[in-house]
């Protein structure tokens, strides 16, 4: 069975918000910096004021806290995906920004490209995932072949995605089914 499809910069980014809002060890390090530290700031603040009693250094406390939230929430966020756009734009990243066409058996997954070319055994395949725009067969912690919905060349996206599901689970008959999102 084979697909081709075009990837471009924004389906790099979309990967990334993907797999940082699924990933729980980023969910956890996110809630961390958003939610756990303004709070412990917000206990600081309040200790302080109790011990001083001084209302302006209340006020600039809370300030401090509500700007620290705001700024780690930002930089989880839109900061992330700058960072991921600006590093794909200075970097020659030709052998993602192209036309891809993957193939698969039920032993391999072999990915083509003007650049190169790529064979991965399904034993090694992580997962498979979707969502309304795009398919993820996961190859790596965060590597994955990232087919976009709407820039499918040749083949059927989502007769290939079944088909790729069926050999990785095959590949492994104790993994946990994934689901779309």
């Amino acid at each position: 069975m084979e697909i081709r499809y075009r990837n471009t910069l924004e389906d790099m980014i979309a990967f990334s918000k993907y797999h940082h809002s699924h990933s729980d060890i980023f969910r956890k390090r996110k809630r961390r910096a958003t939610v756990h530290l303004p709070i412990v700031l917000l206990i600081l603040m309040i200790i302080l004021f109790a011990l001083e009693r001084n209302v302006e250094t209340a006020v600039g406390g809370f300030v401090f806290v509500a700007f620290c939230a705001f700024f780690f929430h930002r930089a989880y966020t839109t900061g992330l995906y700058k960072t991921i756009r600006h590093t794909y734009e200075e970097e020659d990243a030709t052998a993602f920004i192209c036309e891809h066409t993957l193939e698969m058996n039920d032993e391999v997954i072999i990915e083509k490209t003007d650049i190169n070319e790529r064979r991965d055994r399904w034993l090694g395949v992580q997962k498979v995932e979707t969502d309304n725009d795009y398919a993820f067969i996961y190859v790596g912690a965060l590597q994955a072949h990232v087919i976009p919905r709407k820039n499918i060349i040749e083949g059927n996206v989502d007769e290939f995605i079944e088909a790729a599901r069926s050999y990785w689970q095959k590949a492994k008959p104790n993994r946990a089914k994934t689901t779309d999102v």
